[in-house]
This record gives C-alpha cells, sequence and structure tokens, in this order.
C-alpha cells in the first residue's frame, strides 16, 4: 500500500496491489477509513484505476447536474455524506449483528462435536463399505 499526500498533509492517494494477482473467478476487497469533519462536502468521490493482467479499467467518470450515474460507463464511487440521526459522535443506526448468548456455548460446542462425530463416522462406514466391494 501507498498513500500520497497533497501539500496540505491530506491524503491524495491510495495505491494497493495485490502480492499476487486476484483470480478472474475471485474477489479481492481492500477497505479503509476516511475521517470526517464539519467541511466535509455532501458528496465525496473516489476515483479508482482497476489494473488486471490483461488492462485496466478507470472508473473515475463523476456524474454531471442532473446526470443520472447509473448512465456511465466506468463511475468513479460516490458516497454521500449526511449528518447522523441520532445527532451522537461516532453514533451507528445501522443495524447491529446479533451475537450469540455465552450461556448457550456449551450446547452449541456438544452439538457441534456431536456432528462432527458422525460425520466422521459415516466417512468410516463409506470407506469400509467400497473396501468390500473391491
Amino acid at each position: 500500500i501507498q498513500v500520497e499526500r497533497g501539500d496540505d498533509g491530506l491524503v491524495s492517494a491510495v495505491t494497493y496491489a495485490a502480492l499476487t494477482p486476484v483470480p478472474t473467478d475471485l474477489r479481492g476487497a481492500v477497505s479503509m477509513s476516511v475521517g470526517l469533519d464539519e467541511d466535509t462536502p455532501e458528496t465525496l468521490a473516489f476515483p479508482v484505476v482497476q489494473q488486471c493482467v490483461d488492462g485496466a479499467t478507470e472508473w473515475t467518470q463523476l456524474a454531471e447536474k442532473g446526470e443520472d450515474p447509473h448512465d456511465l460507463d466506468s463511475p468513479a464511487p460516490v458516497v454521500t455524506v449526511t449528518d447522523n440521526v441520532e445527532g451522537g459522535h461516532g453514533t451507528s443506526t445501522a443495524p447491529q449483528p446479533a451475537t450469540a448468548d455465552t450461556g448457550d456455548d456449551a450446547l452449541v460446542i456438544a452439538l457441534g462435536a456431536g456432528g462432527l462425530l458422525a460425520g466422521v463416522a459415516a466417512l468410516v462406514v463409506a470407506v469400509l463399505a467400497f473396501r468390500r466391494r473391491a
């Protein structure tokens, strides 16, 4: 990962290069955090140049005012910045993932172990049945 900064010290470009190419039938993902303040514009564009072994795609097109971004051939990812509904710094209004009740851990482990043992037993029976036929 290479980070370039502008004269103001703020990040102006981030370059990520995979150590090995990602196979065509798989996806690679990169994430980053962005700090926002009261001067942050309503929308943030993140132009991306995706380089592959067989070429590159520039996801850099920005919709003009009144233009539908879905009509662009290679639109840049754009994030709309809004105020937090609850107004608290760092407060998320997104649904939070469910967490397991720690009281059920022993039951979950026992059921998982039982399933694993049943699978191993089935494998042993299948191998023995195959050997008898051979």
